[in-house]
């Protein structure tokens, strides 16, 4: 869903023109799939390559780090920000699509909400899922329970001026 939504932005943002794009994937770390391109045909190859049975080792856990699980949704708006060119403040915007589950309780974000805004970019959150009960999604045939953490989500929103 997610993979599909982003398509339909880049053809959005095709249509009008002069907007470059970079993704940045996360799980338990953050990786950029893409730097910033308004090469858009670039950008839906590095997605379609993306498979979530086989998510890119770059976005798991290091074997030093084995203890840490999940998704680090303040590093992945750090790097998210990193991606950003420091020449057009207030002219950049990130774009968050997540369930807001994070297993460190969203302890980590307020380095991340602080990174956006020191660098006076806003953070837009898409959720994904649904926030009245337990979805499952699978990787590869595990399956995975998540719940949308909307209003976790809309507080980081608000606090990213997002």
């Amino acid at each position: 869903a997610v993979r599909q939504g982003l398509l339909r932005l880049l053809d959005s943002l095709g249509q009008r023109g002069g907007h470059r794009v970079g993704v940045v994937v996360f799980a338990t770390e953050a990786w950029v799939l893409s730097p910033l391109t308004s090469d858009y045909d670039f950008l839906r190859l590095k997605l379609a390559e993306l498979d979530p049975d086989s998510p890119p080792p770059e976005t798991l856990a290091r074997e030093e780090d084995s203890l840490k699980s999940g998704t680090q949704i303040g590093e992945a708006i750090r790097v998210g920000v990193g991606v950003h060119d420091p020449r057009f403040p207030g002219y950049q915007d990130l774009l968050l699509l997540t369930d807001g589950e994070d297993p460190d309780d969203l302890k980590g974000l307020d380095a991340g909400v602080a990174a956006a805004r020191n660098a006076s970019i806003p953070v837009h959150v898409v959720g994904v899922g649904d926030p009245t009960r337990k979805s499952i999604l699978f990787r590869g045939d595990v399956p995975l329970e998540v719940t949308l953490q909307e209003g976790a989500l809309k507080k980081l929103a608000q606090e990213a001026k997002g």
